[in-house]
């Protein structure tokens, strides 16, 4: 599943507008969404993806920082409780009243109220409900909020993509250190889990059968040397282009690169691969 909007895709592709200004106007500078630069949560996954009324789910998050994955970090969790339509409300703070805590770890269980689809109309009881869980992380100073849809839905099976490491220039990283030239740039695409890209039925508008399958999206992030893309999609589009920083650090710590697939439906997994370049 995707985190909050604002900070990730959330099934709908991003649209970006140009506009042209006259030469006396100064363009401002926007940071590169792709660069790592501060305290960010990435992506929030639920395992299973989804989940029957009154049934369980495991939620966990993806956090990540200059320095690569997060140890150690505060997580605060919490469920509003309100329901709007066809999805909860994630418009509540931890301290408000009313709210319900749900843990301050690095991943927690989710029970969907049992009683969701009976309070909804009959299109929501039979594609589901989306239920809003909030996150809040606090990590040396800096803090990053974001919040995640849980599909709540009767007779329904979708299960997460799964991603078991990248493939830099046609070699295999699977969590192990990478070590990488400066300056040079490198061809990087998933290591797809077999059986992730699902074939699926779902109904029309006339409530016809249709069949679909999944087309897998790969979100991007570095916290060193610079991304081509930003997002790839399954097949021949998968990779993207990274190229190592000029210069080797001059801690020796290693960069990592951050991917993050979607199915488009929910599901979702990621991979962090720590690369150190080396002269």
């Amino acid at each position: 599943m995707r985190a909050g909007e604002g900070q990730h895709h959330i099934a709908a592709s991003a649209l970006i507008v140009a506009l042209a200004l006259p030469a006396c106007f100064s363009v401002p500078s926007f940071p590169n969404q792709r660069d790592i630069t501060d305290l960010r949560i990435l992506a929030i996954k639920a395992d299973p993806q989804l989940v029957a009324p009154g049934g369980s789910t495991e939620i966990t998050a993806l956090v990540v920082s200059p320095d690569g994955p997060v140890p150690g970090a505060d997580y605060r969790w919490w469920w509003c409780g309100k329901v709007t339509g066809s999805e909860g409300s994630g418009s509540c703070s931890w301290d408000d009243d009313g709210v319900t805590h749900l843990g301050i770890s690095d991943s927690i269980a989710y029970t969907a109220p049992a009683d969701v689809l009976d309070q909804q109309d009959i299109i929501i009881r039979r594609y589901g409900f989306r239920d809003v869980v909030n996150l809040e992380v606090s990590y040396q100073g800096q803090t990053a909020r974001s919040f995640a849809r849980v599909q709540v839905q009767r007779d329904a099976e979708n299960k997460n993509p799964a991603l078991e490491g990248l493939i830099i220039e046609g070699a295999v990283a699977r969590g192990t250190a990478f070590v990488v030239k400066p300056g040079v740039k490198y061809v990087v695409s998933p290591a797809v889990g077999a059986g992730s890209r699902e074939t699926f039925t779902t109904r029309d508008f006339l409530d016809n059968p249709v069949t679909l399958t999944e087309e897998l999206e790969f979100s991007w992030y570095s916290t060193g040397g610079s991304l081509s893309d930003g997002v790839t999609v399954e097949g021949s589009r998968s990779a993207t282009h990274w190229k190592a920083p000029d210069t080797a650090p001059d801690d020796g710590k290693p960069l990592w690169v951050f991917t993050v697939v979607y199915d488009g439906r929910g599901g979702t997994d990621w991979w962090a691969q720590a690369i150190y370049v080396e002269e």
